[in-house]
């Protein structure tokens, strides 16, 4: 069985996005679309991912150069939802 996952996005997260300059936009992108390639299967290299303890608890982080894209696998109607999209210093 294949899984499709795909990507959904909350508001205050695709304004951290819209925020960002083009360059780091670009990257997150290329990324994101790497973890969905990986959770649904596809021959990848395994993306940066750390499970979040405390304020983020139950979430994971996918770490781009110095940003860190917060999210959360909804599995049962699979869905990657982007909660925070932040510079390492300001995402925590």
């Amino acid at each position: 069985m294949i899984l499709k996952y795909r990507i959904l996005w909350t508001r205050p997260a695709r304004k951290d996005l819209e925020n960002l300059e083009d360059k780091a936009r670009e990257k997150i992108d290329e990324k994101l679309k790497e973890l969905v390639m990986y959770v649904n299967g596809k021959n990848v290299e395994k993306p940066d991912l750390k499970i979040l303890k405390g304020k983020y608890k139950g979430y994971k982080r996918l770490r781009v150069g110095n940003y860190r894209v917060i999210f959360q696998m909804q599995k049962c109607e699979f869905v990657i939802l982007i909660v925070r999209v932040a510079h390492r210093k300001k995402v925590y």
